[in-house]
């Protein structure tokens, strides 16, 4: 039986890019002894598999095998790689910590029986920088399209489970005593300056890395902050969302603006100082020590638009064009 490598997020902590490098590099990895495997994946990720563990049988992507189908096509795969490690990565794997159910916990149970030794690696991130960057995809992200303001987002955020990162290890040590729990920084592996390099050597798999790619790049906030007004209906377009998307990123560039205010971010170090700090001494990093950087790093704008801010975003949106492929653009926008 081979070991097992399972890579569980967290969203936001380079793992589109992980994954993307560790597709590319799919047939290097399988020379070394480590199998990516092809069932169970949608796209770079194994959200398939994930998906179809925590019961379901439709997706966005359309709908998937039946769960006895897929395990099937994973055993078969690995016997035919004669790999000695499988590495299967999805987010969504953190996702099924929230199932609380029988018969889903009964499927991973049939998962991992499938390997001798599983070892679950999870990257952590401070829930502030965490939710600033969360919040910003799910606003720009088609498959989303939020259109709650950021502090209600964010307070709504707070009260749920997600953000408490011993969950993790307590879901998934349920099911052996001997399944080893990593607990990365992600902040580490971003100071090291190359974020999947980083991954492949925690993993052990350093001698198959081929460089870095990178996915899902944050929007800055005034961007955002324009999408968030067309996600709530304050503008109407006259082109696709895809091209307005595209114009709000290219006039506003990325910068260091935060979504946060002073207040917000007092609101959530408080929440979660106590928690990180238990977490610490679990992990040997504690998370709390990246609040300092992040505020130096970035200027506490706030996720509400200035009366300045609003009377530029008026005056580009007036000049009736997209700085973007050609289509002309008009919009009324009301605030």
């Amino acid at each position: 039986m081979a070991d097992l490598i399972l890579h569980v997020g967290l969203h936001r902590t380079g793992s589109t890019s992980v994954q993307g490098a560790l597709t590319a590099s799919r047939e290097k990895l399988c020379s070394r002894g480590v199998l990516y495997p092809h069932a169970g994946s949608i796209g770079f990720t194994h959200h398939g598999l994930c998906f179809a563990l925590g019961g379901k049988t439709d997706t966005l992507w359309g709908p998937l095998p039946p769960l006895d189908q897929l395990l099937s096509e994973l055993q078969a795969e690995i016997t035919a790689s004669r790999c000695h490690t499988v590495l299967i990565s999805s987010e969504e794997f953190r996702r099924l910590c929230h199932e609380n159910s029988p018969a889903v916990d009964k499927a991973i149970r049939r998962f991992l029986a499938l390997f001798s030794h599983v070892r679950i690696i999870c990257y952590l991130r401070h829930q502030i920088p965490y939710l600033d960057s969360a919040y910003r995809i799910g606003v720009a992200w088609n498959g989303h399209r939020l259109a709650l303001d950021f502090c209600p987002w964010v307070q709504r955020e707070c009260a749920r489970s997600w953000y408490d990162y011993q969950q993790i290890e307590r879901f998934y040590r349920q099911f052996s005593p001997d399944i080893t729990v990593d607990f990365l920084s992600f902040a580490a592996a971003k100071q090291s300056g190359a974020l999947v390099r980083y991954f492949y050597e925690q993993a052990g798999i350093l001698d198959a890395y081929a460089g870095e790619v990178r996915f899902n790049e944050s929007a800055s906030r005034l961007s955002i902050l324009a999408m968030l007004a067309a996600n709530q209906g304050k503008l109407s377009l006259s082109v696709s969302r895809d091209q307005f998307d595209n114009w709000a990123r290219l006039t506003f560039p990325e910068n260091s603006d935060s979504l946060f205010d002073e207040e917000l971010l007092r609101f959530v170090d408080g929440r979660f100082r106590a928690e990180n700090d238990t977490l610490a001494q679990r992990t040997g990093f504690n998370l709390n020590d990246e609040i300092g950087p992040f505020v130096a790093k970035h200027r506490l704008a706030g996720a509400s638009l200035t009366p300045a801010e609003q009377s530029m975003l008026r005056e580009l949106l007036a000049r009736d064009e997209v700085a973007v492929p050609d289509p002309r653009f008009s919009s009324d926008l009301n605030f």
